[in-house]
């Protein structure tokens, strides 16, 4: 890829769209998800990031790529598990995963890519730029093996998730992020807003309280416009994640103590 190419994302931070989008020369273009949409220049492609756990409301999306024929990649690194309408997140655009594709000559050039690009002659030779993304053969045997197991670890997140809405739920100012209603999440993170006016006690207050419980938690992750890095990026942007970032927090589900005796 070379400028001017344009890559839209969702403003929310993704630790693999983020980087890939400067390292392949393409300029990122920040979309709010909601409320607005604007009309511009046809992206090289649309990257959905499955954030938190909660799967995009993809056939939307789906179909708006397929119309104009603009490739639709899935960042699903936090979305395992998670599905839309009966369909695993990752699976549903070009690409998505680690890795799943609609073509198995696609898959072979992103094979290709992710073994440094190197030409199949006795010498080191390439004709394209590649990189060392390769997955190991022990990481991929860990991983396989960890998938005999993953409906009673989501059923476990799912529960700690419960408690949290159990025990939490009902005080004023707090409010969960809900179940999309296209589809079932994985509760990777159990993530709540905090409205001060309502509550009488902020997002932070709360963090501390946790904390001292040696509970982790922490903010909802900064919208990507609003980092240094990214600061002559475009970004249209409609006032969603914005407060999001101001009054949200996150805890990791493997945190929050359930142990015997506990309410």
């Amino acid at each position: 890829m070379t400028p001017p190419l344009r890559l839209y994302l969702s403003p929310p931070p993704a630790p693999t769209s983020r980087p890939s989008s400067r390292r392949s020369g393409a300029t990122p273009v920040f979309v709010d998800s909601e409320p607005r949409i604007r009309r511009g220049t046809r992206p090289k492609a649309v990257i959905v990031v499955h954030l938190y756990g909660q799967p995009a409301d993809m056939h939307p999306i789906v179909e708006i790529c397929a119309r104009h024929e603009v490739p639709l990649i899935e960042d699903a690194a936090e979305s395992l598990g998670a599905t839309h309408k009966g369909r695993h997140a990752g699976t549903m655009g070009r690409f998505g995963g680690m890795l799943l594709g609609q073509s198995a000559e696609g898959i072979g050039q992103v094979r290709a890519l992710a073994t440094q690009a190197r030409e199949p002659a006795p010498h080191y030779e390439h004709t394209h730029i590649g990189h060392n993304y390769r997955l190991s053969n022990i990481a991929a045997a860990i991983g396989h093996g960890q998938l005999t197991a993953i409906e009673d670890r989501l059923a476990r997140r799912r529960a700690i998730f419960d408690h949290y809405v159990k025990r939490l739920g009902s005080l004023p100012g707090i409010a969960f992020v809900p179940e999309p209603a296209w589809g079932r999440g994985n509760c990777w993170l159990t993530c709540l807003t905090v409205d001060p006016a309502v509550a009488r006690f902020d997002r932070e207050t709360l963090r501390l309280a946790l904390e001292r419980d040696n509970i982790e938690s922490r903010p909802l992750s900064m919208p990507m416009h609003f980092e240094p890095v990214f600061k002559d990026s475009p970004a249209y942007v409609g006032g969603v994640f914005e407060p999001l970032f101001a009054r949200g927090l996150c805890t990791c589900p493997l945190a929050l103590p359930l142990g015997r005796g506990r309410g």
